[in-house]
Order: structure tokens, then sequence, then C-alpha cells
């Protein structure tokens, strides 16, 4: 609901405007112009959770990267497992998203992960690292400063059962490895790599130990206010 959408936001800005790490809010797009409004001027950036790749056209119900752009948005998440699984978005359509948004100065959160199944299959790094060189495919090196990638492991997410953080440090250095075949070594070292599902104030700070996980996707824990502003005041970075 806006009015509670609202509060939230206010008592995060206020909670957090002493913190140094980055912090990222993707919200829904009814609310993104209010959220920028009061977001000015803070430690805290308003990001969006898609994007269509046409910059105009007859897409009826789709919010393009240039309008993003043109409002002020600097961010935006690609491929959520949810945008996957329920609106069939192929890794073809999320690579066309990702060269709108980057071409358009848009930071881009790039979601790649594994389902319960491909999981227990044995396949889960190949399903990742599909999603990787398939999202990125075509994407210049001089635009990956601008992306960070998310591992966000489909069966953990909302289930309470986050991956173990060892595991997942593994699975980030093997994008890192990717990231080198696709590009050169200096690629891999710095692109932003992020842990997503079933994160929480109990688990977060040993995820963020590991060497090779630069920071956090927040899902449910981000709409519980004492919940998120525990799990910033673990970063480190």
């Amino acid at each position: 609901m806006p009015n509670e959408a609202l509060s939230l936001i206010k008592n995060i800005i206020t909670s957090l405007e002493n913190e140094a790490c980055d912090i990222v809010l993707c919200v829904p797009f009814l609310y993104i112009w209010s959220f920028i409004k009061k977001t000015l001027n803070t430690n805290v950036v308003i990001g969006a959770q898609n994007c269509w790749f046409e910059s105009e056209g007859a897409f009826t119900g789709e919010i393009s990267a240039k309008m993003l752009s043109d409002i002020g948005i600097n961010w935006v998440i690609i491929g959520h497992s949810e945008r996957r699984f329920h609106f069939k978005e192929t890794n073809e359509i999320i690579n066309k998203k990702i060269f709108a948004a980057v071409e358009n100065k848009i930071n881009v959160v790039l979601c790649v992960g594994e389902t319960l199944e491909e999981k227990d299959s044995f396949i889960n790094f190949e399903v990742i690292s599909i999603q990787t060189k398939l999202a990125l495919s075509g994407i210049e090196e001089k635009y990956l400063p601008m992306i960070s990638i998310a591992y966000e492991p489909v069966w953990a997410i909302g289930n309470k059962k986050a991956q173990d953080a060892f595991l997942v440090n593994e699975i980030c250095f093997k994008i890192r490895l990717i990231i080198k075949k696709l590009y050169n070594e200096n690629a891999s070292n710095i692109i932003k790599i992020l842990y997503g599902g079933s994160v929480n104030s109990s688990n977060s700070n040993l995820f963020l130990l590991q060497p090779q996980i630069n920071g956090l996707l927040v899902g449910n824990a981000s709409l519980k206010l004492s919940e998120f502003l525990k799990i910033i005041k673990n970063c480190k970075f």
C-alpha cells in the first residue's frame, strides 16, 4: 500500500543516513517518482525492478529503459527468477534489456541461478554459465563497471533456506572465471557479484565475509525495517 511504502522509505532514510555502504532500493514503478524525490541528497538510491528494451513503439504497459533514464533512474534489476518463470523471459530478452539499460546509462543487477530440479540434477553451474554468457553476449567490456551479477538460487528464494555461504563463494568464484573467459582477468576482478536468496540478519554477515561476494540482493527482509537495518549494519564494504 502507498502509505505503508512511504512510511518504510522514510524510516529507512532516517535510519541509514550515516551508513557508508551503497544502498539501492528497487521499487515498483508506481512508487518510483515519489521515492526519488524523498531520497534526494541522501545515501539511498532508488532503482527499478524491470524495464523494456525498446525505446519506443506499440508496447502497451511496458516501461522502457529510456523512460527510466529520463526520470533519473540509474539502477535496474534484470533477469530476476520471477520474471524468467512467470513472464517467460528468455536469456535473449534479458540480453536485449541489458543492452538498453547500459546504453541509457543505467546500472544493471543481472540475476542468475538454478532451480531445485537443476540443482538436484547437478547441472546448476551449467545453467548459471549459460545464463551469464547469453545475458552478456555482445556487451562491450566498457559497460562491465555498470553491471553487477546477483547469484540467486531459485530454490532458496523465500523458503528461509539460504545457500551455504562457502558454496556461494565457490559459485561466485566460478562466475568470475566465466567473466575472465568472456573478457579478461581485470574484468573478472572488477565486476561486483552479489548473493540473493533468503538473506536475513542472521546469515547476511556470513555471506559478506566471503572474499568473492561484494554485496547482497535482499528480498523479503527488505520489507521489514528492523531486519533490513540489521543487514545494513552487517555490511563491511
